[in-house]
């Protein structure tokens, strides 16, 4: 009996040991992840509005500056565990389009801070 209870108490601490190396799929995610390779196949002056809904989905924010649309596009992620030397990253991709509606302009800032 001693010997099934270790056992059994074995192959459950591996079994929760080989759930920690999985535990970045519970983190937290919101908005949409722009890679660099999207943001690369965009291209200003020849992509449009359309191509960039097409390509990456409704935006977050959709506003005008000098009356020109400019669209944003947000992503966090969080890790599932604070405190243990992961980072929560965080990126702002902008959008501004000319009155015809092509692609006048790109921005992207990257933060990553501590998850706290």
């Amino acid at each position: 009996m001693p010997r099934q209870l270790f056992a059994a108490f074995a192959l459950s601490a591996m079994a929760a040991c080989s759930g920690c190396s999985s535990l970045s799929t519970f983190d937290y995610e919101y908005g949409t992840n722009v890679t660099d390779q999207q943001l690369a196949a965009l291209v200003v002056g020849q992509s449009s509005s359309q191509d960039v809904a097409k390509a990456l989905g409704n935006p977050e924010r959709k506003g005008k500056i000098s009356g020109r649309s400019v669209w944003s596009y947000r992503y966090i992620r969080s890790p599932a565990i604070p405190f243990v030397g992961l980072k929560q990253h965080e990126q702002i991709v902008v959008f501004e389009f000319n009155d015809d509606g092509t692609l006048r302009k790109t921005r992207k800032k990257v933060i990553t801070g501590d998850a706290s």
